[in-house]
């Protein structure tokens, strides 16, 4: 397998001849974790920056330098990769290397659907710590077992506090630091669709959002309500006790029904910036006061840019944008002109794609740490979210977090050092193990532009299989049915071709089988409701409906099995009631 490695080092010059690696050395570098000091490297304390390291590899043997136990562990987990590259068989080399960013994050949803086993998070890990990342979010709205809230995640599996503190020892061994990330002001729909909690609810009789539709839940907590904050705080004391970090994620995003509701007639008088503005300062002071370094989404902020001087100095503001072209720009140039610190949140494109978006996921990524580093970001971010249900299997997002890890170490443009093949070889290396794979993976995360008609954050193949739950991209079927689908069913021909030549133990296999899967029945979905002319549901004649509905039976039972492979039961039956409303539609 010819080796990749990601993310790329800074220099790396190759020598003359081989070094083989002792079996003992060769188990080790499975799984590398902090503190590993093999006794057949050499190390020397004197190199660099803290998180920078020297790697020297002649076929005398190895020599790492370092000043810190963290570049030790960058200088491992590069050996670990070129070993897997080269079973063992080590061509002698000299890397010298070090990240731009300091921090570099992942974040992973847990609140739309899956939660991830115990053991398939740890693989997750394992790989995140191959790639040099040394942080992990899991966000969270409901998906904690919070003691006296049963009622909220009784049905979603959600982690308890033994196995968050158990995740975060398996992350510090890795050079991982797993901070808390609790949604705190808006995304409470789970909560709030239970009358118990109605009263801490701002809309608790449901409210029009900004696009039209009505939505039963309200989804922001009542920022005037002395007992919102103290809920808060009654999550905060379970939560946090399980974490070793000192940084919380508050959230704070998507306050659509702020203002429109129980505070509507002070809105009114203050506007509802104000109000935002005053709830995100307590929950601020809430956990500044328990030591915490305090992060928030920014898009609210960035709204009302004229705020930003209003904020804390230490209030660490998360820039996030997925598509290709978001405006990070101007975005970061706010914040940085304010002197405020910020991380810039990239994403991995795989969600509302059934199968990923390539181009997209690598143009946002490289924009994201362009001006990151132009505008000073403190971190990077890539995220993984799963709107809509999670429907995209979890492989699918393992291009972006490639991509990204790249971006967060060595920047924009370290970025360029890739061509389309060395993106296939990297997934080939760090996440199946085969080839074939990889070029499956690569050609179906294209297939979203077959259809060319742009789309927020996703492709017209999920959006048209999700309609009956989603609404918000209707208005664009009739341009997308212009548009027509390309070559969508050659490419799951050929798709389907490798995958034949995919043998049945390869990492994943499962997974990208059941992703063809749905993507065939996002096609025939889509072609279905083109058909019509009208692109209305409504429309589709007695013959049609009969045909889909079979293909949905089919697609339901295969996407329960397929749960499994990585993810706990509980969010299921709501990750698949999408799919369950188009049965009853038709």
């Amino acid at each position: 397998m010819q080796d990749c490695l990601v993310p790329r080092p800074l220099k790396k010059e190759e020598g003359g001849g081989i070094f083989s690696l002792s079996p003992n050395l060769i188990r080790l570098l499975q799984d590398p974790v902090m503190g590993d000091c093999p006794s057949d490297i050499g190390f020397c304390y004197e190199y660099g920056e803290e998180e920078a390291y020297l790697l020297e590899v002649d076929v005398r043997g190895i020599r790492i330098r370092s000043s810190s136990e963290k570049g030790r562990y960058y200088a491992l987990q590069t050996l670990a990769q070129l070993s897997s590259a080269h079973e063992g068989e080590i061509p002698c080399c000299r890397i010298e290397d070090a990240p731009l960013f300091p921090n570099r994050a992942v974040m992973l949803d847990i609140s739309r659907g899956r939660v991830y086993k115990m053991d398939y998070l740890k693989s997750m890990i394992r790989r995140f710590a191959r790639l040099k990342y040394n942080q992990l979010q899991l966000y969270m709205e409901h998906s904690f077992a919070y003691k006296g809230h049963e009622t909220v995640w009784k049905n979603a599996s959600p982690y308890t506090a033994e196995e968050i503190i158990e995740i975060d020892s398996y992350c510090r061994e890795r050079g991982i630091e797993l901070v808390p990330n609790q949604n705190s002001f808006g995304h409470m729909e789970r909560w709030f669709r239970h009358p118990a909690y109605h009263h801490l609810a701002e809309a608790p009789g449901g409210f029009t959002d900004a696009w039209g539709v009505f939505r039963p839940e309200s989804s922001v907590l009542w920022p005037d309500n002395p007992e919102s904050l103290s809920f808060i705080r009654g999550l905060y004391d379970q939560l946090l006790p399980c974490f070793g970090s000192r940084q919380l994620n508050i959230g704070c995003d998507e306050t659509y029904d702020l203002g429109k509701g129980r505070s509507r007639e002070e809105a009114e008088k203050r506007g509802v910036e104000e109000l935002y503005l005053d709830f995100l300062l307590k929950l601020y002071r809430e956990a500044k006061g328990r030591g915490y370094t305090v992060l928030f989404w920014a898009d609210i902020l960035l709204n009302h840019p004229e705020l930003v001087s209003r904020i804390p100095g230490d209030l660490i503001a998360v820039n996030w944008g997925y598509e290709g072209d978001w405006p990070f720009e101007k975005e970061t140039a706010v914040l940085a002109d304010a002197g405020r610190p910020f991380y810039v949140c990239t994403g991995t494109s795989s969600w509302n794609s059934l199968a990923g978006r390539w181009e997209n996921a690598l143009e946002n990524i490289r924009n994201g740490a362009l001006w990151a580093e132009k505008n000073g970001a403190a971190g990077y971010m890539v995220t993984d979210w799963g709107d809509n249900g999670h429907w995209q299997q979890p492989v699918c997002s393992w291009p972006g977090f490639l991509m990204a890890a790249q971006a967060a170490w060595g920047g924009a443009a370290s970025m360029d050092r890739y061509d389309e093949d060395d993106w296939v070889i990297a997934l080939e290396s760090m996440v199946f193990e085969n080839h074939d794979a990889a070029l499956f993976l690569r050609k179906l995360a294209s297939l979203y532009k077959e259809n060319p008609v742009k789309l927020h954050n996703g492709s017209i193949f999920s959006y048209i299989l999700s309609d009956p739950g989603y609404p918000y991209m209707r208005d664009r079927y009739r341009e997308c049915r212009k548009a027509g689908t390309g070559r969508a069913g050659a490419v799951l021909e050929e798709c389907a071709g490798l995958l034949a030549r995919i043998p049945d133990n390869t990492p994943f296999r499962e997974e990208l089988d059941a992703t063809l899967m749905l993507c065939r029945t996002g096609l025939v979905f889509t072609e279905a409701l083109f058909s019509t002319g009208s692109c209305l549901p409504e429309d589709l004649s007695d013959a049609m409906a009969h045909l889909l509905r079979d293909v949905l039976e089919k697609q339901l039972l295969r996407f329960r099995s397929s749960w499994a492979l990585s993810s706990r039961p509980g969010g299921l039956s709501e990750s698949a009631a999408k799919l369950e409303a188009w049965l009853k539609r038709l």
